[in-house]
């Protein structure tokens, strides 16, 4: 029978263990948990586009969870200035085909957007935990833009999806 090992410690590419409850760990743990919900958003997509869209976003996650796993200095692929700039184009790209906001909106619509919507927020505790870790100097600075940048992605897209079917957007009544 497998041994298990029950530890409060967990290898990952930084070294020694490091305790579960470190900020590294919970940040690899968030970006596994928003790869999984891409996966669920996918599951809901008929557009083609968007999810090959999606997919890449996929891959782009492993990169961004061994990038946040492996200390500066040692070699992995990294995020970089041109993985942001490929988000921001999807961004500009897709605004082009809604309407500016002028309030706040209600997440949800489709099934599908409503997951896009569940993927923005777990993609924005990522990025509160990379916030953190890059004002500490702990990983790459670009590591953080891309989460800044894949949660602004992630409410376009769910806007997209929407009017793509033809569903109207339900504003905040506040």
């Amino acid at each position: 029978m497998k041994q298990y090992r029950d530890s409060t410690k967990t290898s990952v590419h930084r070294g020694p263990d490091v305790s579960k409850a470190s900020a590294i760990v919970d940040a690899c743990g968030t970006v596994d948990e928003l790869n999984a919900f891409v996966g669920v958003a996918k599951a809901e997509i008929a557009d083609k586009e968007i999810y090959a869209l999606l997919t890449d976003v996929q891959n782009g996650l492993f990169r961004l969870g061994a990038d946040i796993a492996t200390p500066l200095g040692r070699d992995v692929q990294r995020i970089t200035a041109a993985d942001v700039q490929q988000l921001e184009s999807v961004i500009t790209a897709a605004e082009k085909e809604l309407s500016p906001l002028r309030r706040f909106i209600l997440p949800g619509g489709s099934d599908a957007a409503a997951a896009l919507h569940v993927c923005r927020t777990v993609c924005r505790r990522a990025e509160r935990i990379l916030a953190a870790l890059s004002e500490r100097g702990e990983i790459n600075s670009e590591a953080f833009r891309y989460a800044n940048r894949l949660s602004d992605m992630f409410f376009i897209i769910a806007r997209l999806v929407n009017s793509r079917i033809g569903l109207d957007e339900q504003e905040w009544k506040g």
